[in-house]
């Protein structure tokens, strides 16, 4: 009691600085919390998935991007058995037809292991399964997100056998995820995930499932529950070398195989989800944040 009321003394004698301390105190929790609430979105937040501690992202090879041609992902997969499962995903954004009327929604493109190989199993139906990695099979299959199944369908349930028209081509949905999962990409969330070989009913010849110069899919390996992350490097880069040789045979363009996976590969964890962002702002978001944790401490009265 007795602090509570030198405390208000010493606010009636000098009331401007008192409320600038105040003021100043006020801002540098606001802009703590709004900093950290970033950096625990993009830097800190485990994937809501199964075991994520186990998953790795696949990098280096000569990748600008972290992305890899759809040949380079098929040649890998048929060597995936030194891991506990390999996928592949590619975001984008589609028009989907609704009330007559064009809507644009996110979108994934994911190889059928995707969701299995993360741990994460549908509350509605069914996920993809390695058959819709089989060319020449029924893919013009789609699995929602528990968010755009309640805005379209008015829940999970309700949203399993219905139709969808994608980019003028129609899906049927086949199963809803559960509620929090948005993707294996920090930064970015999706309405429908449609199988990668489904871009050949999207886009027909234009399609980039045959080009081995577009390096666009993600690719992420769930490693063995004995397995570091540094031995399944040492994996992949074993099988660099036949990947390289079946992902573009002798017959392909001058120059492929020289610059193909000329680099190493690597497995980086990836408990914390892929992410663009993290790598670009990581650094800068940090900082931010140990500065206004210091001016927030400076301002105490």
């Amino acid at each position: 009691m007795h602090d509570l009321r030198l405390a208000v003394r010493t606010l009636r004698a000098t009331p401007v600085v008192s409320l600038v301390a105040i003021l100043s105190l006020a801002l540098g929790i606001g802009a703590n919390t709004a900093i950290f609430s970033l950096v625990n979105s993009l830097i800190l937040n485990r994937l809501p998935v199964t075991d994520p501690q186990r998953l790795g992202l696949i990098t280096g090879g000569g990748s600008p991007n972290h992305g890899y041609p759809y040949p380079a992902f098929e040649a890998m997969r048929s060597h995936a058995d030194a891991f506990d499962g390999m996928c592949a995903w590619w975001t984008t954004r589609y028009d989907l037809a609704q009330g007559g009327e064009m809507k644009l929604v996110d979108a994934m493109m994911v190889s059928g292991e995707y969701f299995s190989a993360l741990g994460v199993r549908a509350v509605a139906g069914r996920t993809f399964t390695t058959a819709e990695d089989v060319r020449g099979a029924d893919v013009a299959v789609a699995v929602l997100s528990a968010a755009f199944a309640e805005r379209r369908f008015g829940g999970a349930a309700q949203a399993v056998g219905q139709r969808l028209t994608i980019e003028r081509v129609p899906f049927t949905i086949v199963g809803v995820a559960p509620p929090g999962f948005f993707g294996a990409e920090v930064g970015r969330a999706f309405d429908v995930a449609v199988p990668l070989l489904a871009d050949n009913l999207i886009h027909g010849r234009e399609t980039f499932i045959d080009r081995r110069t577009t390096w666009l899919v993600n690719v992420m390996v769930r490693v063995k529950p004995d397995q570091s992350i540094d031995r399944a490097t040492g994996a992949l880069r074993g099988m660099q070398a036949q990947v390289r040789e079946e992902a573009f045979p002798r017959e392909a363009p001058a120059g492929f195989q020289a610059s193909f996976f000329k680099a190493p590969l690597t497995i980086v964890p990836a408990a914390t989800g892929a992410s663009g962002l993290r790598q670009q702002y990581q650094r800068p978001l940090l900082t931010i944040f140990v500065i206004v944790g210091i001016t927030h401490v400076g301002a105490r009265p």
